[in-house]
């Protein structure tokens, strides 16, 4: 088996213990939503990801099957972190936009594992030869606005909202982090999908450290 499948064929990373976690700035321009709107988000290509590689264990850990993720799997799933980032969020109403960047975080975390076969921790995945992790990174943009993974969860998420069980839906891609999540997140489940995320956690071993 290659180390490739060995490390990556389960979502089993070494945690990010060494991450300091940032305190929330709010990115005041991303707090502006459209509550006139009645558009919905379409997370189906990232529920049909999830479906096919995120795999629940007996031990209360959902897994990932990096290694078995076919390229048509990958496209679509690059494909769909383009959908979203070719948009703008800010036209959106606020509970339609909390399951967006949700998702949006998930699917990028995902995408950078899976775009660094050969690395053993997600630690040793950012650019640059003194980074620490992908999480300052600037992944993506949005209307104009370069963003990375630390700017949706800390300068966005967590300001905007202000709900601690966000800690529970956004994946670190480790072992130690709360599980991804089978199915996306949406403007009509994410409230009862917060709560499972939060119970799960705080009832396993791994959240007596979180």
């Amino acid at each position: 088996m290659s180390r490739f499948c060995m490390t990556l064929c389960f979502f089993v990373l070494v945690a990010p213990g060494a991450y300091a976690e940032s305190e929330p700035e709010v990115w005041s321009i991303w707090s502006v939503s459209d509550e006139s709107i009645d558009t919905t988000i379409d997370h189906g290509a990232w529920g049909e990801f999830l479906g096919r590689y995120v795999q629940a264990h007996e031990s209360g850990i959902n897994f990932v099957a990096y290694a078995d993720v076919a390229s048509r799997d990958r496209i679509a799933l690059q494909a769909y972190i383009k959908r979203l980032t070719d948009g703008d969020p800010r036209q959106l109403r606020k509970t339609e936009q909390l399951a967006y960047w949700v998702n949006l975080y998930n699917a990028l975390t995902v995408e950078v594992v899976l775009r660094n076969p050969n690395e053993d921790s997600i630690l040793d995945m950012g650019d640059g030869f003194f980074s620490s992790g992908p999480w300052s990174d600037k992944l993506i943009e949005i209307a104009g606005e370069s963003l990375s993974l630390d700017d949706i969860e800390h300068r966005i998420l967590r300001p905007i909202w202000r709900d601690h069980r966000l800690h529970y839906a956004v994946n670190c891609a480790s072992i130690s982090c709360p599980n991804l999540a089978t199915v996306p997140y949406t403007a009509k489940n994410v409230e009862e999908m917060f709560i499972a995320a939060e119970q799960s956690y705080i009832n396993h071993s791994r959240g007596v450290s979180f």
